[in-house]
Order: C-alpha cells, then structure tokens, then sequence
C-alpha cells in the first residue's frame, strides 16, 4: 500500500509540462508494477497452500491450447 500511497502523492506535484508528464507516466508504472506483485504473492500463497491450484492452471492451459486449434 505504501507504493500506492507514494504514487498517489506524485500525482499531485506540479512543474513545467514535461516534468509533470514524466511523473504521471512514473505513477501509471508505480500502480501496474503494484498490481502485478500482488497478483503474483497471491498466485505464489495459493499454489503453497494447495497443490491442486497448480495443477488447475497447468491443466486448464493445456486443455486451452487444445480447444482454440
């Protein structure tokens, strides 16, 4: 939460156009890279914790691959 928070007062800085631009670029990157890490220690605490979740995601690709031929 700290990364969104910090991002979140990026946001409200203020200088020349350019300047402004780069940290709203720099915010968007903060939120997605946030997103991402916890998308992945979920994924990671849920496949710990239970072994059929990796083997439904193994499964379930593999059973993709096969229905879009």
């Amino acid at each position: 939460m700290r990364r969104l928070a910090d991002a979140q007062r990026v946001m409200g800085l203020r200088g020349d156009m350019q300047a402004e631009r780069l940290a709203v670029h720099w915010a968007y990157s903060a939120m997605i890279t946030a997103l991402e890490s916890y998308l992945w220690e979920t994924l990671a605490y849920w496949i710990d914790a239970d072994e059929r979740v990796l083997h439904g995601l193994v499964t379930g690709f593999r059973s993709e691959e096969h229905t879009s031929e």
